[in-house]
């Protein structure tokens, strides 16, 4: 079956920290497969953890997707 839109749902702190690929290189791949990424950031900057917003909302951006804060 065709879907008439492919969205990823990506819950973070925005930090790549693990994996086999870039958060750049995977983001560039979903928009090349048409799939929207909207990115919700979870965290606060002014805590101890440490967080990437402004990645989370270039790759909404690229992807036709949207970014949410939540903290």
């Amino acid at each position: 079956a065709t879907s008439p839109s492919k969205v990823l749902i990506l819950i973070t702190d925005g930090v790549s920290n693990t994996g086999k690929i870039d958060i750049e290189t995977a983001a560039f791949a979903a928009k090349t497969y048409g799939i929207k990424i909207y990115t919700i950031g979870i965290g606060r900057e002014d805590s101890q953890y440490e967080v990437n917003f402004e990645s989370l909302a270039k790759i909404a951006e690229d992807t036709n997707g949207i970014f949410f804060r939540a903290e």
